[in-house]
């Protein structure tokens, strides 16, 4: 089956009930379709590694895919899906790139750490604008100490609930692969309540353009352990 067949990403796309159904969660849900949207490029074959890593991201994998098999028994789209899972794993090409590869350079936006150098626990977000409840149910208020941001997106961080307090802003950048890494400085670090996550759609004539510099310590932020200009 070619990566290029698309008729479950348009489905995802175009039907939220189904993208709710084949996540069996809402949050889960709205993280793949902000995904898929980023990324008009991803076909079928990319959606089945979107709903592991994201399984595998909220740490429940198995228990996932388990309740997506589950799920297809009542539902013929899903048991669509289930069979092309089933086509995949039979065949010999890679299906999955390595999860810390996924997480540290991502495709599309943020994945956040509870320690420094994109270490500790983690959650993705998408694009949008997230409060205090939903990043503490996924990993904790006050909590983060670093994060990945993919090529293309950006975020401003508020100490705060309600999109209040003090700011700093990552702007988005379209130099690199993607997967820029940041330490929190002091004011931010284990501080941010809040944050509004921001995509840049992909320019291809314009793919070496850089919109944003980087300004270091003095907003918020420095480059992780692995990055250009890293200092502990």
């Amino acid at each position: 089956m070619a990566n290029k067949d698309t008729t479950f990403v348009d489905k995802a796309l175009e039907d939220k009930a189904f993208a709710d159904q084949l996540m069996g969660d809402k949050a889960l849900a709205d993280e793949l379709i902000a995904a898929l949207l980023a990324d008009e490029s991803l076909g079928d074959v990319d959606l089945v590694r979107l709903v592991q890593a994201l399984f595998e991201k909220k740490g429940i994998l198995q228990e996932g895919m388990v309740g997506l098999a589950e799920r297809a028994n009542h539902n013929d789209d899903l048991f669509d899906f289930k069979a092309l899972i089933w086509a995949i794993q039979a065949s010999p090409m890679q299906l999955r790139k390595p999860f810390a590869e996924d997480i540290l350079s991502p495709t599309s936006g943020v994945y956040v750490f509870t320690d420094r150098n994109c270490q500790g626990k983690h959650a993705g977000f998408g694009g949008g604008r997230h409060d205090m409840a939903d990043i503490a149910r996924q990993i904790g208020n006050d909590a983060i100490s670093s994060l990945s941001i993919a090529k293309g997106w950006g975020i401003t961080l508020f100490t705060a609930a309600g999109f209040s307090g003090d700011k700093t802003t990552i702007a988005p950048r379209r130099d690199g692969v993607g997967g820029d890494r940041y330490n929190l400085t002091d004011g931010f670090d284990n501080a941010v309540s809040s944050f509004i996550i921001t995509g840049v759609p992909r320019d291809p004539s314009r793919k070496n353009q850089v919109t944003s510099t980087y300004h270091g310590s003095a907003t918020g932020y420095t480059p992780a352990e692995g990055q250009k200009g890293y200092s502990d």
